[in-house]
């Protein structure tokens, strides 16, 4: 039923609106997963500015409460986003007439 969506105008199957959706879908997997883990363990990944030494670093959610939740958050809405452009690519909300 979701190839009757992955059409092209002339009725051919649109590969390239296939792999792009699930390639969002799995990033969007991705981010869950990682959201799950940083509820469990209380960690959630970060990347570290230019200068420091480390390229990345856990954000802790005793130490910094409010960095934490921040991130997760933009975690949370980027894997909403992911979700929503697979969907429409899927429905082919963003094809031109």
């Amino acid at each position: 039923m979701i190839a009757s969506f992955l059409r092209q105008a002339d009725g051919d199957f649109d590969y390239a609106a296939c792999v792009m959706s699930l390639t969002l879908a799995a990033g969007a997997a991705g981010i869950a997963l990682q959201l799950r883990r940083a509820l469990r363990t209380g960690h959630i990944w970060s990347t570290s500015p230019e200068g420091s030494s480390s390229q990345d670093r856990y954000v802790q959610r005793e130490m910094n409460a409010v960095q934490f939740w921040m991130l997760f958050t933009i975690y949370g809405i980027g894997m909403l986003l992911m979700m929503a452009l697979a969907t429409g690519i899927v429905f082919g909300i963003f094809r031109r007439p």
